[in-house]
């Protein structure tokens, strides 16, 4: 409970101020909790960046399952779902702020988080369509 409280307060402070403006004490103003809790949660400012990316991961990962999972041919809720990653990531404010970050100020965290972001889709296209490989599923352009 508290844990998901301090991942909200963070994801609105990093989508508007950025990860390097936010410290933890603001973090644990927001979140309602002390400095104290936000630590026994999280371990570093970095650690709790990496788990709030890992949240909205799976959040995007959801929303593709939705999505794939409405529709009857396999490759059009693959599409579907590619479209609705692409949308869900250029509408995500904390996306788009922490990858505007990393490439204006190289912070290595930052930098090391939008190539976990990146890797981390890339795979995750790659398996659904190892998945559509195993089941002999084609698609012919």
């Amino acid at each position: 409970m508290k844990e998901e409280a301090i991942l909200k307060a963070a994801k609105k402070m990093f989508s508007k101020y950025g990860f390097k403006k936010v410290s933890m004490d603001e973090i644990a103003r927001e979140s309602g909790v002390t400095k104290k809790t936000v630590y026994a949660n999280f371990s570093s400012k970095e650690d709790l960046l990496n788990e709030l990316i890992k949240y909205e991961l799976k959040s995007m990962k959801n929303e593709f399952e939705n999505i794939e999972n409405k529709s009857d041919d396999f490759f059009e809720g693959i599409e579907q779902g590619l479209i609705s990653l692409l949308v869900f990531r250029k509408k995500n404010n904390l996306f788009k702020v922490l990858f505007e970050e990393a490439e204006i100020l190289r912070n290595k965290a930052l930098v090391n988080s939008i190539k976990f972001i990146e890797k981390d889709v890339i795979n995750y296209i790659s398996e659904k369509l190892n998945e559509a490989q195993k089941k002999r599923i084609y698609y012919f352009w």
